[in-house]
């Protein structure tokens, strides 16, 4: 790594002065790209760079960077779920565990093990207020609905990440005043909330965080809030983000991911970057296009108008303060990665598990009963094929090691899948088995993420437990991921609710077995069926 001075803005040069708002996204790895980008850094047109968590190239692409550039770039990335060795089932858990002290240590934890990659941003925590079924993974990637606990966890968390070394990235500015059903990397999303309502509700936790100085940035998302302005979404709106800066607010704003749809519907791939800078951004996040393409892009624009000289200045004022933040963090390498907060972490993931029970009823099921327990796949694997995951920090759900534990817990039962989308020939069998067991056991999952629109089971999954339960042949309902995906199935007297995580999706199998209790307690009321309610 080379010696790292702070750059003189005075020195710069306009090329220069425009490079220092670019983000480059270097995850894919896509060498004329990455060469591209190691030359923009040389020649300090570069003010900072995206690598998603994760990818195989990680470490060489940072480590050539931190060779290359001689001034503090800084080197973000979202890591919400944390380091992929110390994994959490997304920010939901902490608050279904609740303690706070959990929050603590995982924010602590993954700013410690990505400094020590050379990362000096963290894009977290996610502030949004979500109580309600929400598309791209909202509903557990937020600390739930409730503004305080969510300031109080958010609080926890980002003092942990300031204490392992990194700088925090609040998202997504302003945040949804009520559940959404769109998906911005899809469509531009919409909240008719006042902009009274938005400081009140959804900004709550940004201006309990802002009071400590617990946000070095923040990430604006791509909803419309028409009653503040009726014509562009938040990354583009001058209105919307004057919000934040009236309430006080001079740390860096970076926008969300610029190749969603949520903006290239309307806007483009090209313009949205400079129109960003205009609107009060600070850092346009350009992805799916290279470097080289995007950057000229940019310098086009600022030389055709679409963002002024004052637009770049008060950016660069911004861009320049958090690389001098970044100049006094830890060195990279030396943050520590205390064990405390590994345990911790490992704790969470057995105790974000909640229920949902008849009275006086057990979470557990006897172990000696003739159970036949009903795996839901993604249909690529089986409980018995081998599993063909790479791992990484999505990897969670493993339907064949799901199988081997069950088999051992309860060896009078028997084990069978069935895809999400099953033909009538896997409904057939399950219906021909479950009449020779006692009762059935459901086990569901659903893995939050983008592009796949409203969360939830498929309608055939749902019509097989239906008329599973006409007879009350469903002792026990299993769901791990998104919790409110559960309240499309019929209702079941005893369900289990677990996040996205193995070491949870297991756990969840040693409370089945009396072996463990659920400790967790949702944040938020699930509508879940009621007995006897009719599935239409």
């Amino acid at each position: 790594m080379r010696h790292v001075k702070e750059l003189d803005r005075r020195a710069l040069s306009l090329e220069q002065k425009l490079g220092q708002l670019y983000c480059a996204n270097v995850s894919a790895n896509d060498k004329e790209n990455i060469d591209y980008v190691m030359e923009m850094i040389r020649e300090r047109r570069l003010g900072s760079v995206w690598i998603q968590p994760g990818v195989g190239h990680r470490a060489e692409t940072i480590a050539r960077i931190l060779e290359a550039a001689d001034y503090p770039i800084l080197i973000l990335c979202d890591a919400e779920e944390g380091h992929v060795d110390y994994r959490i089932p997304q920010q939901l858990s902490l608050t279904v565990a609740g303690r706070t002290e959990y929050a603590h240590s995982f924010g602590r934890l993954t700013a410690a093990t990505h400094r020590n990659m050379g990362y000096n941003v963290i894009c977290s925590p996610v502030l949004d207020l979500c109580g309600g079924n929400a598309p791209c993974g909202a509903t557990t990637r937020s600390f739930g609905p409730d503004k305080e606990l969510a300031a109080r966890y958010g609080a926890a968390m980002t003092r942990g990440m300031h204490e392992g070394g990194v700088l925090t990235c609040a998202k997504h500015y302003p945040g949804s005043t009520k559940a959404m059903p769109w998906d911005t990397h899809m469509r531009e999303g919409y909240d008719d909330a006042t902009r009274e309502e938005i400081i009140d509700y959804a900004l709550y936790p940004y201006r309990e965080l802002m009071r400590e100085g617990l946000i070095d940035g923040i990430m604006v998302g791509h909803e419309r809030y028409p009653k503040v302005d009726p014509e562009r979404p938040a990354t583009l709106s001058r209105p919307v983000i004057d919000i934040i800066r009236e309430l006080g607010f001079d740390g860096f704003l970076v926008t969300d991911a610029l190749s969603m749809g949520g903006v290239v519907n309307n806007y483009g791939w090209y313009d949205p970057a400079a129109m960003a800078v205009a609107a009060g951004n600070d850092i346009p996040l350009v992805w799916k296009i290279g470097a080289k393409e995007g950057y000229e892009a940019f310098c086009e624009r600022y030389a055709a108008g679409m963002f002024s000289e004052a637009d770049l200045e008060r950016a660069l004022d911004h861009v320049l303060a958090a690389q001098h933040k970044a100049a006094l963090l830890p060195e990279v390498g030396t943050a520590a990665e205390l064990e405390v907060d590994k345990e911790n972490t490992r704790r969470l993931c057995r105790e974000c598990i909640a229920s949902r029970l008849e009275e006086g009823l057990s979470p557990s099921i006897s172990r000696d009963g003739r159970h036949l327990f009903v795996i839901m796949t993604d249909g690529k694997v089986t409980i018995d094929s081998e599993e063909n995951y790479t791992p990484g920090p999505r990897d969670w759900y493993f339907p064949k090691r799901i199988a081997t534990r069950i088999r051992e817990l309860f060896p009078r039962s028997e084990v069978v899948d069935i895809p999400q989308f099953p033909a009538p020939y896997h409904s057939e069998a399950v219906f021909d088995k479950q009449t020779h067991y006692e009762d059935v056991v459901f086990i569901t999952f659903f893995q939050p993420s983008a592009f796949i629109g409203r969360e939830t089971l498929t309608t055939r999954i749902v019509d097989l437990m239906d008329a599973l339960q006409s007879t009350d042949r469903i002792a026990a309902h299993l769901h791990f991921g998104n919790p409110y995906v559960a309240a499309y199935a019929p209702y079941v007297k005893r369900v289990l609710l677990g996040l996205a995580a193995n070491d949870c999706v297991m756990h969840g199998l040693e409370i089945l077995a009396g072996n463990a209790a659920p400790h967790g307690t949702l944040p938020y009321r699930i509508p879940f069926h009621e007995k006897g309610d009719l599935i239409l």
